[in-house]
């Protein structure tokens, strides 16, 4: 249930089938896929893949404003509260490459029995001048798939979650007093110039949060620019926009939660560069 090869397997798991094909030069499903690729490549390359693929995987982003540039000759990888698989330091950034086990606590819902099921998290860590941001690849939501078709799996509770390690990664960082870095200036000007427009939109008022939310396919400024006038006056909280242009720049699909400078990527990308887009064009009209 947990040996080596399940936790690179599961690790695999979480990018789009047709990257790791492509990558190891695989045919067939995921389940074959996935086998062939476990059991002739070492645990390094599997890792190895997976820095250099994370932008193209589910993903939460957190951003978050330092006091100071980060001095990038200061980091000591052994004092990071995770092993840093691997680091680099592309054009005036460094990467930290980390990747925390998490434990899910699962009921098996047809014996009763308890089950541990243990995951690998990549999360990659960018620090560009006196910006910080934390990209989190997503967990699977259905454990279902790593069950028999009948054992009713419950994840009951789970051990060193996403919130856990995001507090420890900020700790590490404490000299530098990471503050949630509000990104409403660069979301309301990608909105401003019609490069997205929303499905759903969360804005706060005085004394309350209004919550608007579009039926089908409509999209909110479209339907109501009389609307859009007023809102975009206000503080965005949780926003689902559509990338409007056909160039396939950003990701089709995104969500933000601006005032806490939080971005979620919930499909995958059509190409490797769009979540890391969605993030520095917003940074740079900020």
């Amino acid at each position: 249930m947990n040996t080596a090869k399940d936790l690179m397997k599961r690790l695999l798991h979480l990018f789009p089938l047709a990257t790791a094909k492509e990558a190891f030069d695989k045919t067939g499903t995921a389940d074959v896929v996935l086998d062939e690729i476990t059991d002739s490549q070492t645990q390094a390359a599997i890792k190895s893949f997976a820095f250099e693929n994370y932008p193209i995987t589910r993903q939460n982003i957190y951003i978050y404003q330092l006091n100071e540039v980060f001095i990038r000759a200061d980091f000591d990888p052994e004092q990071f509260p995770f092993t840093v698989e691997h680091s680099e330091s592309p054009q005036e950034e460094l990467r930290i490459h980390s990747l925390p086990r998490t434990k899910f606590d699962v009921l098996i819902g047809r014996t009763g029995d308890r089950q541990n099921l243990i995951f690998i998290q990549p999360i990659t860590v960018r620090l560009i001048g006196d910006i910080l941001v934390i990209h989190f690849t997503k967990l699977v939501r259905n454990i279902s798939y790593y069950f028999a078709e009948n054992d009713y799996p419950v994840k009951i509770s789970q051990d060193n979650q996403e919130s856990d390690i995001l507090a420890k990664v900020l700790a590490f960082f404490d000299d530098y007093d990471p503050q949630p870095l509000d990104i409403n200036a660069g979301v309301k000007h990608l909105w401003e110039i019609d490069d997205v427009d929303c499905h759903k939109v969360l804005s706060r008022k005085a004394a309350s949060s209004v919550m608007e939310t579009m039926d089908e396919n409509l999209l909110f400024k479209e339907q109501y620019p009389a609307e859009y006038l007023t809102i975009i006056q206000r503080p965005l909280e949780k926003t689902v926009f559509k990338y409007l242009l056909d160039d396939g720049y950003l990701c089709n699909l995104f969500t933000t939660e601006p005032t806490v400078g939080r971005i979620s990527i919930n499909q995958f990308p059509e190409d490797i560069n769009q979540a890391k887009n969605v993030v520095s064009k917003i940074l740079a009209n900020n």
